[in-house]
């Protein structure tokens, strides 16, 4: 039955809605399988960071190693895609393979962050429900056996749904997919990405409420001179940044060169991370808990500083060595304790100033997100909704900016490019491919 174009695009819109609802049931699901086995794993009550507290030191080396033991086999067997972040197949399969995701990929590549997650691992979660949620709508493609053009539209509208759902930050969401995965999209379907992206986060309130991902006290700009300090608080995330994607390389590098069994070296990472949590639990899972502790301004100099550094050696062992999971987490956790330890050396130094430490961990959270993305939009734009602040605007375009240049001059690529230069794969911001 043929029928007129202006009912083919009412029908995609509703297409975009649907990809919209399933994409948020699956990241759903992937939240639930981490939720039931850190319940299931780690002993005592309370969330993930109370358990792994009160667990005694072998227990935190222990659980991390046998997560390593199970993901391992799953990834150099039957997944090796599922390597790292998976935000860089998304990148590649809109770029190179018209939109194109095996379900099957993405299916295992949640699995095996979510017990990575579970079990402890330094990793973030958007990775694989933005994964997923391009699966979704690269199925529908086949499914409906739309062109390329509406293909990589349906894989951008499962994309943004994944990841506005998980951090009910549904502008942040459809700016991701945007800025970070297409770069270069048609006007005209911007609002179907938009719309997945809303419905996505409509749905997971139905579960979690309408609550943000952080709490974010209000947000306070107190001088003009404190544009500078933002201003160096982005030039240090830009290089923490390409400190931080550096690591990863490196790690993953002597890690792919060990003479050991490939789904053994997870386990190696584990172990890694686990004598690490042994003395400082806090780099156990995504990290959201010390997050909140320095936005609720709980954390010291001393303890910032430690902690930055722990965590950073923790998700370096745990992707270089072949875990499976994301970095936005990671870089979020970084970022707001890189922007808390300046806030506070500063009251140090000249104790006039009075920063507030708390609105600087906020700044800072963005502004390393910033440079590893090399999304700098999409970061500006999550620190708004986390904040819900308009007064936030210009020091984060200040620091995110700033980040992004550092980052674009004197290292030229994002964590994901990273990951796809290692495969062979160049792709220059998503306009223009190289094999």
């Amino acid at each position: 039955m043929n029928l007129s174009p202006r009912t083919n695009e009412l029908l995609f819109l509703l297409l975009a809605i649907v990809i919209g609802i399933l994409a948020a049931m699956g990241t759903l699901g992937f939240l639930a399988l981490i939720e039931v086995g850190q319940w299931r794993l780690w002993p005592g009550d309370g969330h993930f960071m109370a358990r792994a507290l009160a667990a005694p030191w072998w227990l935190r080396i222990l659980i991390p190693v046998l997560g390593g033991l199970v993901v391992g086999p799953v990834i150099a067997f039957l997944a090796p895609e599922a390597r790292g972040p998976g935000v860089p197949e998304v990148i590649e399969s809109a770029a190179l393979l018209d939109g194109n995701i095996p379900s099957r990929r993405a299916l295992l590549k949640a699995l095996c962050t979510g017990l990575t997650i579970a079990t402890g691992g330094s990793v973030g979660r958007e990775g694989p429900v933005v994964a997923l949620g391009a699966a979704i709508g690269s199925f529908m493609t086949r499914l409906f056996r739309f062109s390329t053009g509406k293909g990589r539209i349906c894989l951008a509208c499962g994309a943004a749904a994944g990841f506005a759902a998980t951090f009910n930050t549904p502008i942040s969401g459809a700016l991701f997919t945007i800025e970070i995965i297409l770069a270069n999209l048609e006007i005209d379907y911007v609002g179907h990405i938009i719309i997945a992206a809303i419905v996505a986060v409509l749905i997971s309130r139905q579960f979690f409420g309408d609550f943000p991902t952080f709490t974010v006290a209000s947000f306070g700009f107190h001088h003009s001179s404190e544009f500078l300090i933002y201003l160096a608080l982005g030039v240090l995330a830009g290089l923490l940044a390409i400190v931080f994607t550096r690591g990863i390389h490196v790690v993953d590098t002597v890690f792919r060169n060990l003479p050991l069994p490939e789904w053994l070296k997870p386990a190696l990472g584990g172990l890694g991370l686990g004598i690490l949590a042994a003395t400082i639990p806090e780099v156990l899972g995504v990290g959201y808990w010390s997050i909140n502790m320095s936005l609720a301004g709980e954390i010291t100099l001393a303890g910032a500083i430690l902690l930055l550094f722990a965590k950073y050696l923790a998700t370096v062992l745990c992707l270089g060595s072949g875990m499976s999971g994301g970095i936005i987490g990671p870089s979020l956790f970084l970022g707001a304790m890189l922007g808390t330890i300046l806030a506070l050396a500063v009251n140090q130094i000249f104790p006039g100033m009075n920063l507030i430490s708390t609105d600087y961990a906020l700044v800072g959270m963005g502004a390393l997100l910033s440079g590893t993305t090399l999304g700098p939009i999409t970061a500006i734009m999550i620190i708004f909704e986390l904040s819900n602040s308009h007064e936030i605007t210009a020091p984060a375009m200040v620091a995110c900016i700033a980040s992004f240049l550092v980052v674009k001059y004197l290292y030229g690529y994002s964590v994901y490019e990273t990951k796809l230069l290692r495969r062979g794969v160049r792709i220059s911001r998503g306009k223009e491919v190289y094999l």
